[in-house]
């Protein structure tokens, strides 16, 4: 009988969730789900993306959630409103905390304009130097 070389193994090609659970010493691994991780880093996304606070209602993704961990509460769009703005206040505290640790090292620019459709925008620059010195 032929050793098998393991590439040539088709289970390393085909990744399934099963795999992921057995380390490469061949035992099982507990995977844990914490699930104020999993909110914080699903609001994060949602705001890196611009996606709309739905996104977690849509049925694709609830079947997603669920194959990957059974055990997930699966949120609805107000739960995510309610955490991104938890995650907006702690931010502006943390903006606020910063700002008052400078000593007037700060420099404001500000930028109108008006778009085709005549919409207004003003956009806010500010460059600061921290306690530290760094731009």
């Amino acid at each position: 009988m032929e050793q098998q070389d393991i590439n040539n193994c088709p289970g390393r090609v085909n990744r399934d969730i099963g795999q992921m659970i057995v380390g490469v010493d061949m035992k099982l691994k507990s995977l844990k789900f914490d699930v104020e991780n999993f909110r914080q880093m699903l609001v994060a996304a949602i705001v890196m993306h611009n996606l709309p606070l739905s996104f977690v209602e849509y049925k694709g993704l609830r079947a997603l959630f669920s194959y990957f961990c059974p055990e997930v509460v699966l949120i609805s769009k107000n739960t995510v409103k309610a955490d991104l703005m938890k995650m907006y206040k702690y931010e502006k505290d943390n903006l606020k905390n910063m700002f008052a640790e400078l000593s007037g090292r700060v420099c404001l620019m500000a930028n109108l304009w008006t778009s085709n459709v005549t919409d207004g925008y003003l956009c806010i620059i500010v460059h600061f130097v921290n306690k530290d010195w760094i731009l």
